[in-house]
């Protein structure tokens, strides 16, 4: 992923605390720059896509009377 297709960021200052989250809640490293204290982690996560409605791209077979 790069950062133009991220749909969350969030900011890291420090390595253990970006493993974490890379780790276990699934965030993606986008990025790692200076700071004024050491390293800045650029996290990323995508959209999450959303499950189709139900009746989307189905077509009626019964007509009601």
């Amino acid at each position: 992923m790069q950062l133009h297709e991220a749909f969350e960021l969030k900011e890291m200052y420090a390595v253990d605390q970006a493993n974490r989250a890379i780790q276990t809640a699934g965030w993606q490293l986008l990025a790692v720059i200076p700071g004024g204290n050491g390293a800045i982690y650029v996290l990323g996560k995508r959209k999450l896509k959303q499950a189709p409605e139900q009746d989307e791209g189905v077509f009626q077979t019964h007509v009601p009377s």
